[in-house]
């Protein structure tokens, strides 16, 4: 009887051992899990950062492109407006000229 009562013991004693190793493993399978998660979520934030990132810096270049076209229209609307101007101070001078004229071929007249 003895013999039987120390091989419930060491029965009982293994089973103990063997909830307390399930116990453990359960519980570093837990942590796996929850490092996991973490690391996953950790991800997610740096590729939305990341996505905001690009977006910030796509619309940054959509409006230096804007800003560089809004300019060149405006320097070819200053070198039409200078154009113009030349050619307006063209005849002006040559109506100058044909008014001068006119006038001495009428003083010559006289």
């Amino acid at each position: 009887e003895r013999i039987a009562i120390e091989a419930a013991e060491k029965v009982r004693i293994a089973e103990e051992k063997q909830k307390e190793e399930e116990r453990v493993a359960a519980e570093k399978a837990r942590i796996i899990e929850e490092k996991q998660k973490e690391e996953e979520r950790i991800a997610i934030e740096f590729s939305e950062k990341a996505t905001i990132a690009e977006e910030k810096r796509n619309e940054e270049d959509r409006i230096a492109i804007e800003t560089a076209e809004k300019a060149r229209i405006a320097e070819e609307k200053r070198k039409e407006e200078e154009r113009i101007a030349l050619e307006q101070a063209k005849i002006a001078a040559a109506e100058e000229v044909i008014i001068a004229e006119e006038k001495r071929r009428e003083e010559e007249r006289i």
